[in-house]
């Protein structure tokens, strides 16, 4: 839900020795805001991309810290404990194919190396096998197609890591499209958005300690 500036700040205010921490309140909450906004703006991106169109674990993982105070400047971050979310953002070049991957903070694109898949690699696309509810799967190296659920779990369960490894090896090789669900989240309209917002924010703190002054000198 949107919330303006103007309502957040009819919570401060109320006479001039709060008016300090008014202030730092209005535009704390209104910044708080502003960043929700843009955690659910870069979630519905997520969702709407990820392959199992059911959720995604990186969109759980997004949360906004609350602002903070360096050198008078406000200070925004948005951070997620999965390491490999500006690999789904910004794309990951392949050993023998692009996608579309593009360059990150650092000025350069991210790049697979070597066609080896690690563990954590391997299980991620395991998830992925059951969250997507996958009955088969074709190895596009032989072309064959494999039927994974078994009465034999053992044999299921092997037989999903194989694919689980041909996925993540065929990943490797052509690369990762990037997602791009953070640049609609910090869009220009955005950043004029907050900016309006704090000003309606303090012009309404400004202006209930004026009426409350006159009030109190009567």
């Amino acid at each position: 839900m949107a919330v303006d500036g103007t309502t957040i700040g009819n919570k401060y205010g109320q006479s001039q020795k709060d008016f300090a921490k008014a202030s730092t309140d209005t535009v704390s909450d209104v910044v708080v805001a502003w960043c929700n906004e843009g955690v659910e703006i870069m979630r519905k991106v997520i969702y709407k991309k990820s392959r199992t169109k059911g959720g995604s674990t990186l969109a759980g993982a997004i949360q906004p810290a609350k602002p903070s105070v360096v050198n008078g400047n406000v200070v925004v971050t948005v951070s997620t404990d999965a390491k490999y979310a500006d690999y789904v953002d910004k794309g990951v070049i392949g050993v023998r194919g692009n996608k579309g991957a593009v360059a990150n903070s650092k000025g350069h694109e991210y790049k697979f190396k070597t066609m080896g898949v690690n563990p954590d690699m391997v299980k991620s696309f395991v998830g992925y096998i059951a969250a997507s509810g996958l009955k088969s799967f074709k190895n596009n190296a032989t072309g064959k197609r494999t039927r994974l659920i078994r009465k034999d779990k053992a044999k299921q369960t092997d037989l999903i890591k194989q694919a689980a490894t041909a996925m993540a090896v065929a990943t490797k090789i052509g690369g990762i499209k990037p997602m791009n669900f953070i640049a609609p989240a910090i869009t220009k309209e955005r950043f004029a958005k907050l900016n309006s917002d704090i000003k309606k924010g303090f012009g309404v703190v400004i202006k209930f300690n004026i009426i409350n002054d006159l009030k109190e000198t009567k």
